[in-house]
């Protein structure tokens, strides 16, 4: 088209957004019984459709993409012109699009226009009301997403609680390990006591002495997991049994 265009944007805010864009799909069975090349005709079908809709629009550009998740869709960017009563022109999208029920109209439209042209597909309309009952207010999202964040701050702090339980849980695993062992240690010296004929307090006396490289070195205690450590926290040098001695 030749002319002057000038942006209006004298009243209707909306005016001065130049540039219109339409994004046309399907249902996952309906794309899914078409060829590719099938597929391309559906979407110039549609494209059909916008130029039908908005005979002074400038299209821009259209697309199909397939190289996203889900399904293939086609965007359309085109320029609203609108042709005034003195013949000027000016890009406003808002003459073309007056009403409240003007995208409900629109979608009504577009379907009846595929519908006639696919009449072996069988199109199905979604229920325009039933959408509509789905929208919120300002107030309800505002307060949707602050119960969203209030869940996802519950979410995090519940993640690091089940993060404190784990260590607390592996800790418990290392205390019950070490009980274990010296439970088993507990058990020789009782039995080495028995054996020896000797009481826990000359046990304990024969430990005291061959620590200090006296004496025989009582059979349990070489296999004390803490006797190496309390050693070495005295700064005491591990001691040998009579035979590692003799050696």
């Amino acid at each position: 088209m030749t002319g002057r265009f000038n942006v209006d944007t004298t009243s209707d805010r909306n005016a001065t957004k130049v540039l219109s864009c339409f994004v046309m799909s399907g249902s996952h069975d309906l794309i899914a019984s078409m060829t590719r090349a099938e597929q391309i005709e559906y979407f110039r079908t549609g494209l059909d459709f916008l130029k039908e809709e908005y005979p002074t629009f400038h299209i821009v550009d259209c697309r199909i993409h397939y190289d996203e998740q889900g399904l293939p869709h086609m965007h359309t960017s085109a320029l609203p012109i609108h042709v005034k009563e003195d013949g000027s022109k000016s890009f406003n999208v808002s003459q073309h699009q007056k009403g409240k029920d003007y995208f409900r109209g629109f979608q009504d439209r577009f379907f009846e226009y595929m519908k006639e042209r696919y009449p072996d597909k069988e199109l199905e309309r979604t229920d325009p009301n039933k959408d509509h009952d789905k929208k919120q207010s300002v107030k309800e999202y505002k307060e949707n997403q602050d119960l969203k964040h209030e869940l996802e701050q519950e979410r995090q702090r519940l993640l690091a609680k089940g993060e404190r339980l784990k260590d607390i849980d592996r800790q418990l695993d290392s205390a019950y390990e070490q009980s274990e062992q010296a439970y088993r240690y507990n058990l020789q010296v009782e039995r080495y006591c028995q054996e020896q004929g000797l009481s826990l307090v000359q046990y304990e006396k024969q430990c005291f002495w061959a620590d200090r490289g006296y004496g025989d070195y009582p059979e349990p205690e070489r296999n004390n997991p803490d006797r190496e450590l309390a050693q070495q926290d005295r700064g005491v040098e591990p001691t040998l049994d009579r035979k590692e001695r003799e050696r």
